[in-house]
């Protein structure tokens, strides 16, 4: 016959299904979204002072 599974005796191939952090978190800040879109030179520049300005309002608050 053949032995009994006993769990945490390292058979097996660990891990749980959909386990581990979720995607794009961090430990400090929650979850970050990302931004993927096809843009210009131009308006990654007005957009990143964009949100340094956002930025700067919120910790204001």
């Amino acid at each position: 016959m053949s032995e009994e599974y006993i769990k945490g005796s390292g058979k097996g191939r660990g891990g749980w299904r959909g386990g581990g952090r979720p995607k794009g978190t961090t430990l400090n800040r929650g979850r970050i979204e990302k931004f993927t879109r096809c843009i210009t030179p131009e308006e990654k520049e007005y957009l990143e002072q964009c949100l340094i300005e956002y930025r700067k309002k919120k910790e204001q608050l």
